[in-house]
């Protein structure tokens, strides 16, 4: 028995809203059934997203959404943060384990670096430097759209970062693989804890990438 008003409902009240119902034309209920199953197939299946963007990977709005479930208890994005840049703590401490180890698992087929000139030498800085996943070289290229300051926009740069001819540096067999702290040299305003940039682009750090392990061309 449920209540409406303060009054127990009756049979008969259900009666008559059974009865309403049954006075809508039946084109207009046809409409809004072609309505219903039209939404239902047009509307992409959670496999078919996950073939897109990579099997596992659950696609998102928004750098970092994908966060919540990331953290150790007590620790967040926003309280990370606040930490100034050279006094954060590694992630393996706010971060839980089996997110560090699936983040980098991804990077298992090389890393790409975007750099703003033609690299003749070693590239980054001795203390690591940020790459991105090299099987989505081409994606996130595409995506800017010959654009430079879209492809800084995703990357979490500043505008004018990567000049007027960007080169792309990919790497088969980085060193020192890992997740980024924040500290790093390149970390900027923009850095996010956990391994994505602003722009929603999945990012790590290596070492320093030596001449003779990378391969260059420009991006567009």
């Amino acid at each position: 028995m449920t209540l409406r008003e303060g009054k127990p409902e009756t049979h008969t009240s259900k009666k008559k809203q059974n009865s309403s119902l049954s006075l809508l034309p039946m084109n207009f209920k046809k409409h809004i059934l072609g309505l219903l199953v039209t939404l239902f197939f047009s509307v992409p299946s959670f496999a078919e997203k996950s073939d897109f963007f990579g099997k596992g990977e659950v696609v998102v709005q928004g750098a970092g959404d994908d966060l919540l479930n990331a953290f150790k208890p007590g620790f967040s994005k926003e309280s990370i943060l606040t930490i100034p840049k050279g006094s954060r703590p590694l992630p393996a401490d706010y971060l839980k384990e089996e997110y560090i180890v699936n983040h980098l698992s991804k990077f298992d087929g090389g890393v790409t670096k975007i750099t703003s000139y033609n690299p003749t030498g070693s590239v980054g800085p001795p203390g690591g430097t940020f790459v991105f996943v090299k099987s989505k070289a081409d994606d996130l290229i595409q995506q800017a759209g010959g654009d430079v300051n879209k492809l800084e926009d995703l990357l979490g740069l500043n505008r004018g970062d990567l000049g007027a001819t960007p080169y792309r540096i990919d790497v088969n067999n980085p060193n020192g693989l890992r997740m980024p702290s924040g500290n790093e040299p390149g970390a900027n305003e923009f850095w996010i804890p956990g391994g994505k940039t602003s722009g929603g682009i999945l990012e790590t750090t290596v070492d320093q990438i030596q001449l003779g392990t990378y391969t260059k061309q420009t991006v567009f």
